[in-house]
């Protein structure tokens, strides 16, 4: 509800807006009532209903979105390496991002790797293109027709072993939400 539009929210929280509305209505039907009105033509942003309100405050008075400090190990942002932050972009769907990254690269093909993950091909593909876009490098090469499986490029091998380091797992193991990098025109107008 901190944004105007659906679509704005999505691309904070790095999810699509279908995946967005489909997980709004998933809490409506669980709550029992509509919990928002949608922006309207004549650009009045979305707004809480009188129930979405509610549930609103009470969400921020509860310890549900505060994690406990002392099980959450979280350095600050500017101790994080570069390609870390660039990759997880201050967002959970960015580690996410990274750990099936690691999962790929453990198999010989995209394909293999989506069937242990539980995707499809293209959803993962997809979400490794999302990453490289985000790093801004090409993290691996694919595997070829010839049977040559797919390896990690050495940007990808420094993400992957930054993202192995004791340290980072723990924070990412909390899936701890980071500031988001400033970006650029370019990345805001997707």
């Amino acid at each position: 509800m901190t944004y105007p539009v659906l679509g704005e929210a999505a691309h904070a929280l790095g999810v699509s807006a279908s995946t967005l509305i489909d997980q709004l209505r998933r809490l409506e039907r669980d709550v029992g009532a509509q919990l928002f009105h949608r922006a309207n033509p004549a650009s009045k942003p979305q707004q809480p209903t009188q129930r979405g309100t509610e549930l609103l405050t009470a969400y921020a008075q509860s310890d549900l979105h505060r994690p406990d400090p002392a099980s959450t190990p979280q350095p600050p942002p500017t101790e994080l390496p570069e390609p870390l932050l660039r990759a997880v972009q201050g967002q959970t769907s960015g580690w996410t991002r990274l750990e099936r990254f690691a999962v790929t690269m453990a198999h010989p093909t995209n394909d293999a790797a989506a069937r242990t993950i539980g995707v499809t091909r293209a959803t993962l593909t997809a979400q490794l293109h999302r990453l490289e876009t985000d790093v801004g490098q090409q993290l691996y090469h694919r595997a070829t027709a010839e049977g040559k499986p797919q390896r990690p490029t050495p940007p990808g091998t420094e993400l992957l072993d930054l993202f192995a380091q004791p340290d980072i797992q723990a924070l990412r193991a909390a899936r701890a939400r980071l500031p988001r990098r400033p970006t650029d025109h370019r990345t805001t107008q997707r």
